[in-house]
């Protein structure tokens, strides 16, 4: 990384290379993140999934929507018991 010259005048390299080691690592933490959150948004939110599901099964039945909303469920209410 290449710092202004009027910031490194007056101090000493070892300060200095113990601020970039710092800045480094919060960058590294920053991309990881931003990289995790990426992940997470590029999945298919559970409406996109059950459409996909129902359009697969072809039901156009209000009630088998309503089923497969009610299973859906139950299934997140059982994994967050846990």
């Amino acid at each position: 990384m290449v710092m202004p010259k009027h910031k490194i005048k007056g101090k000493d390299t070892q300060h200095m290379a113990e601020v970039q080691r710092l800045e480094n690592i919060v960058k590294n933490v920053v991309i990881r993140r931003l990289t995790e959150i990426r992940i997470i948004k590029a999945k298919p939110s559970l409406r996109d999934m059950i459409d996909a599901y129902m359009k697969k099964k072809g039901a156009k039945d209000s009630r088998a929507l309503v089923r497969m909303k009610e299973q859906v469920m139950h299934l997140y209410e059982k994994e967050y018991e846990k």
